[in-house]
């Protein structure tokens, strides 16, 4: 029981932190209306949600011992991980490739849409793990959501937009590269919860995914001066 515990703080304090994030971000969207500000701040949001539902998951198990009310519970993070990534590929065209907006939009859609509707048409009792989650709760998923569409679905909303910003950190200079290189890590962070935090004690797992957001939120928190430069100056089509 400890282990689910342990493992239910982890994402409750990723739940908290990305609360915090969130809220801090809307207040600075409706402050100046920045859509990019927007953007952030629902991806984060969203990430708040899901990191509620598996704390809830834990909980709920612990407390009522409802393998199925968990499962059910459980099915709310993927509803929330895959609304997640619609908000990347918005940002990405912000400075990138405006044009193929709609469509980059419409392929997430799809993937997003596929892993949410095969999420809930499989809503099973959750099973506890000692192995891969070392003291947790998880739930049977079928083998394309959990190898396809989680995967692909992260990498496609969010790749792109990981790229762009690293190559920015190299190329330009003082409060861009700065801004640029936290939120390049950040996503990049993101992408690397496909596994890392599987491999991490309970502790470790909830907490290492809220990085991402710190580092992210940190990015959108740099001014750029007036004088220097925007990020999309010189590449949006």
């Amino acid at each position: 029981m400890e282990f689910f515990l342990i493992s239910s703080l982890s994402f409750g304090i990723s739940a908290l932190v990305t609360l915090i994030l969130s809220l801090i971000l809307w207040k600075v969207f409706f402050q100046n209306r920045d859509k990019n500000i927007m953007y952030l701040a629902g991806f984060i949001g969203v990430r708040f949600f899901m990191f509620l539902s598996v704390t809830l998951v834990q909980l709920l198990y612990v407390l009522t011992k409802d393998a199925a009310l968990s499962g059910i519970t459980f099915s709310f993070f993927f509803v929330f991980m895959f609304i997640s990534f619609l908000f990347p590929p918005f940002l990405f065209t912000i400075f990138k490739w405006q044009g193929i907006r709609n469509y980059y939009f419409a392929l997430v859609l799809i993937l997003s849409l596929a892993g949410i509707i095969f999420a809930l048409l499989n809503i099973q009792p959750v099973v506890t793990s000692n192995y891969q989650m070392r003291g947790s709760v998880s739930p049977f998923l079928p083998a394309v959501v959990v190898y396809f569409l989680y995967p692909m679905g992260k990498l496609i909303s969010i790749l792109p937009l990981t790229i762009l910003f690293l190559i920015y950190a190299i190329r330009k200079t003082r409060k861009i590269r700065l801004k640029s290189l936290l939120m390049g890590i950040g996503f990049l962070w993101v992408i690397s919860t496909i596994i890392i935090p599987f491999l991490l004690p309970p502790l470790f797992s909830g907490i290492y995914a809220c990085i991402a957001d710190i580092l992210i939120f940190a990015g959108a928190m740099v001014k750029i001066p007036k004088g220097e430069s925007g990020l999309d100056d010189s590449t949006a089509n």
